[in-house]
């Protein structure tokens, strides 16, 4: 079932996309806390570098709060500096380190 809040969203640029969005979010009763997650973000290669990741991650951030999350997570690959980069420039800390094994 999809939840209301979900954010799923493109940045045009006249006809081009040039980035897009996808956030879920789930509530732990629990612990009080709604977590927004980013699912799947991306900018078009001829718009990186331009601050579109970061127009993207702050306009995130406001729907977020604006939907009831307490918590905002995401991830990206090790090898994927430039995600790392627009991470830690709008405020996401390490929070865990997951270890994957390819079996061949």
């Amino acid at each position: 079932m999809m939840d209301n809040r979900t954010v799923a969203e493109m940045l045009v640029n006249g006809k081009n996309v040039a980035g897009y969005v996808w956030v879920t979010f789930e509530d732990i009763p629990d612990y009080g806390i709604t977590i927004a997650e980013i699912m799947d973000i991306a900018v078009d290669s001829h718009y990186q570098r331009q601050g579109v990741g970061l127009k993207i991650m702050r306009h995130v951030e406001t729907e977020a709060k604006e939907r009831g999350a307490t918590l905002l997570r995401s991830d990206t690959g090790i090898e994927n500096a430039a995600s790392q980069r627009l991470h830690e420039k709008t405020g996401f800390k390490p929070y865990r380190i997951h270890y994957e094994k390819i079996l061949q």
